[in-house]
């Protein structure tokens, strides 16, 4: 708790962290899931500092990398990711196709975001879903971040058209070969033999 709060010092009041554990109700692990979303989404914190706090729970790092750099609001992923999104059946108990993925879309487009970014959302739990895939190129192209965070954001939902561009950007940086494979690995590039397979 001290280590993750000396950390958080470097980017926000330490009385907001501790203000942030004492308020976490873990009766139980729903319970828990519910204060800190809502603790949080009804908070004056910035993204950075959300995603700090969220991150020591929930999701990933590298996803709340992405979302920080796509500039995606950190308050509208919690929103989605606290979400249970299940398929609705029929009278038979059968499984209504599409049910759960228009659920997912359904909610999405209730939140306050652009098209790109709603899309990229979708995308998350749904990579077969293209429909807006060019205009999340152009989105994410226009951010001010270098080939291997726009890289980043775009293979972790499925658009692989930079693969050639991002690998190049990693092997011309100066650092080991073990050091590219694994940053490459983590964008979920698969590596034999020392070759990178995409």
């Amino acid at each position: 708790t001290y280590k993750k709060a000396y950390n958080y010092s470097k980017i926000g009041d330490i009385n907001d962290y501790y203000l942030f554990k004492v308020n976490i109700d873990d009766t139980d692990s729903e319970t828990k899931k519910n204060s800190i979303t809502n603790y949080l989404v009804n908070s004056d914190l910035n993204n950075e500092q959300l995603a700090f706090l969220y991150g020591s729970y929930y999701s990933s790092e590298k996803t709340l990398n992405n979302m920080l750099n796509a500039e995606i609001p950190i308050k509208q992923f919690i929103k989605f990711n606290s979400q249970k999104f299940e398929s609705k059946y029929d009278s038979k108990g059968n499984t209504i196709k599409n049910s759960r993925k228009n659920r997912v879309i359904s909610y999405v487009n209730s939140l306050s975001l652009s098209i790109p970014q709603k899309a990229i959302l979708i995308k998350m739990e749904y990579s077969s879903f293209k429909n807006y895939d060019n205009q999340i190129i152009k989105y994410v192209n226009n951010k001010n971040l270098n080939i291997i965070e726009k890289g980043s954001i775009l293979k972790s939902i499925g658009i692989d058209d930079f693969d050639k561009q991002i690998i190049s950007a990693v092997n011309s940086k100066s650092i080991t070969s073990s050091e590219k494979a694994e940053i490459l690995k983590e964008m979920g590039f698969t590596i034999r033999n020392g070759r990178v397979i995409y």
